[in-house]
């Protein structure tokens, strides 16, 4: 985090996991950015692991491969932040588009839980998506479990996690949205290692649940 990289230095062959945290922003840039989605679509041509959170599905429509123009997640099962969870969040009617539909407009298998919010995961090989705030620790583990399970006589480094979530307010801007996340993420530190926290509440006057441990490293 103190050195980072622009997204067209990167190489995909230094790197085991590709991952996409959610909120909106990728809806706002990375669905359209041409690196980006080229580093999407050598992480799924090389067989990399690709996790997607939430609304970070946005990011795979920009993965078209250059020689046939053809989107590379044509046909796999998938999850992303449902048109239901959009609409319950008062957010639905601001946004440009939303991720199940165009999802499913570009030929994915998508798929959600049966109730709004509600965690829900999905594995299609070395693809993992999960749907909404609440799918973050699921989908953190099972990617954690599989990498290490792949490479049992690799001395692989200890993995730590660190998760906040909150739920945008009505009538709240993302900007502060994501501060109060900011704010969850580092109080997810100060309470331990592999911790998920939500924060109520707003950026002024936080309130923090007790961190949930996502079982990934000794406490």
């Amino acid at each position: 985090l103190k050195s980072p990289k622009k997204v067209d230095a990167v190489a995909i062959a230094d790197y085991d996991v590709l991952f996409y945290p959610g909120g909106h922003g990728p809806m706002e840039d990375l669905a359209v950015d041409a690196d980006s989605g080229q580093l999407i679509v050598d992480a799924v041509k090389s067989n990399t692991t690709l996790g997607v959170l939430c609304h970070a599905p946005a990011a795979l429509l920009a993965a078209n491969d250059t020689s046939t123009g053809d989107w590379v997640l044509k046909g796999r099962r998938m999850t992303g932040f449902a048109n239901s969870e959009e609409e319950l969040s008062h957010l639905a009617d601001r946004a440009k588009w939303l991720v199940e539909t165009r999802l499913v407009e570009l030929g994915a298998e998508y798929s959600k839980a049966p109730e709004p919010f509600a965690s829900h995961i999905v594995v299609d090989g070395q693809l993992y998506t999960g749907q909404n705030p609440a799918s973050s620790v699921a989908v953190a583990e099972r990617i954690v479990a599989d990498v290490q399970r792949r490479a049992p006589s690799q001395q692989l480094p200890t993995l730590t996690l660190s998760f906040g979530m909150v739920q945008m307010g009505f009538g709240e801007g993302i900007r502060a949205a994501m501060r109060r996340a900011d704010q969850a993420m580092y109080e997810a530190k100060r309470q331990g290692r592999s911790r998920a926290v939500t924060a109520a509440g707003d950026e002024t006057q936080p309130v923090f649940s007790k961190g949930q441990r996502l079982g990934l490293a000794p406490a």
